[in-house]
């Protein structure tokens, strides 16, 4: 249930973060639709999503680093990192480039499309729709930074809690007025084992295995 639980854990920080920067797309063309300029607000959201695509792993690097302390398998976290990853990027490109067009059929200018077309792109490429198909080989490096994000901090979640359960050992181990059973002490040369513990110095016959006893 985990695996799926990280999957969504990506999926909403994605999604998240998609709906903020549609939502600043759409307050932009807004603004610009009353100020008469809102030809220059589309060709920054254009190259904004271009940009979005090109910087877009480092922020799976970081949702995968989260999505890694659900997941204790390494090979779960990692493809649970990299599924939310595409899915991530695809709403990244896609869903706000939907947000960018709903925002001008509100605003009643669908027909700026057209014109964008017409005068800024060059014969080879005429079609926005055509240059963000054509980020789509971007999602490769998306996916490889949450998959290598998520398996590298899991192997570091390991050994945190490897330290951790040391601690907790050593902290028992202190705690006991008397000293564990099987702790190793010092043999001296008349066949008594020593060792500290609480400030106080304990014997028993060298590797006997018995109970420890206080010297006084």
């Amino acid at each position: 249930m985990s695996f799926f639980k990280s999957i969504f854990y990506g999926v909403k920080l994605y999604f998240l973060a998609s709906l903020a920067i549609g939502l600043s797309y759409f307050i932009e063309i807004q603004r610009n639709d009353l100020n008469g300029n809102i030809e220059d607000s589309m060709l920054n959201i254009i190259h904004s999503i271009e940009i979005l695509t090109l910087v877009f792993p480092l922020f799976c690097f970081y949702v995968g680093s989260k999505q890694s302390n659900l997941i204790r398998r390494k090979t779960d976290s990692g493809f649970a990192a990299a599924i939310s990853a595409s899915i991530g990027f695809l709403m990244i490109l896609y869903m706000n480039w939907i947000i960018a067009l709903g925002s001008l059929m509100i605003a009643d200018a669908v027909n700026i499309l057209d014109n964008i077309n017409n005068w800024y792109f060059d014969s080879e490429i005429n079609n926005i729709n055509e240059i963000l198909n054509e980020q789509i080989w971007r999602i490769i490096p998306a996916i490889l930074a949450g998959l290598f994000a998520a398996i590298i901090n899991n192997k570091n979640e390991d050994s945190k809690q490897l330290e951790l359960k040391n601690s907790l050992q050593n902290d028992v181990k202190e705690s006991s007025p008397t000293p564990w059973l099987y702790s190793v002490g010092v043999i001296d040369e008349h066949g008594f084992e020593w060792i500290k513990h609480n400030n106080k110095q304990w014997y028993r016959n060298a590797n006997s295995g018995d109970e420890w006893k206080e010297y006084s």
